[in-house]
């Protein structure tokens, strides 16, 4: 599984092991369960997350109008 490489990520760590060990035949079915529904817990939480500041964004599209405007008046060429 590739992901970012960095020391501080820790999070990413954290899933894949927890994935690893969801995966893991050999592991005791309750450590498996355990691990699983933890990934739900995560995924939830990252759901709520995404939501949280997706309506954010929708809340303030002139914003972003002006942003694009912006940009879009750099790349004219001047006469």
């Amino acid at each position: 599984m590739s992901g970012i490489k960095s020391n501080n990520n820790k999070l990413g760590v954290y899933i894949t092991k927890l994935m690893t060990t969801a995966l893991d035949m050999e592991c005791d079915e309750f450590v498996r369960n355990l691990a699983l529904s933890e990934l739900d817990r995560i995924n939830a939480d990252i759901k709520d997350f995404i939501i949280t500041n997706k309506t954010k964004t929708e809340e303030h599209p002139e914003k972003e109008l002006l942003t694009e405007e912006k940009e879009n008046a750099n790349k004219r060429p001047s006469k």
